[in-house]
């Protein structure tokens, strides 16, 4: 087993003890979908969440994550389109991955960005409106 896989063994490791009580500091919108069956409704299940955390006078988006079968669909930038008409009265940030050229895309095409600070990790950014 090479360093990487040890490291990612105890990430999962480190993540079932942690995460349960990490997502209590967030409010977290569960993402759900309809699967359909001859044009009846048949069940809706969680396919994703986003996970946001109210701050004094800001709101933080911590993540948004969806399975994989079920990006590029348009759910995604319709949750965090929601969320964006729901608090834009407020300033609202996000930390994007720096390698993750996935979110940047995603995250640029839906909104005005501007970078607050970076690191070689991510970078932090306020939201300072929609997309023209």
């Amino acid at each position: 087993m090479n360093e990487v896989e040890l490291y990612l063994q105890f990430r999962a490791e480190l993540d079932k003890m942690f995460v349960p009580d990490l997502l209590k500091c967030f409010e977290v919108f569960p993402i759900t979908g309809t699967r359909h069956h001859m044009r009846q409704r048949v069940d809706e299940k969680k396919i994703g969440l986003l996970c946001v955390a109210h701050m004094d006078g800001w709101e933080y988006i911590d993540c948004l994550y969806l399975l994989p079968e079920y990006r590029r669909s348009g759910i995604g930038k319709k949750a965090a389109l929601e969320f964006y008409k729901k608090y834009k009265e407020k300033e609202i940030r996000l930390h994007i991955i720096r390698a993750n050229t996935v979110a940047q895309q995603f995250w640029r095409s839906i909104f005005d960005l501007e970078l607050i600070e970076e690191n070689e990790i991510d970078g932090l950014y306020r939201i300072r409106g929609l997309k023209k």
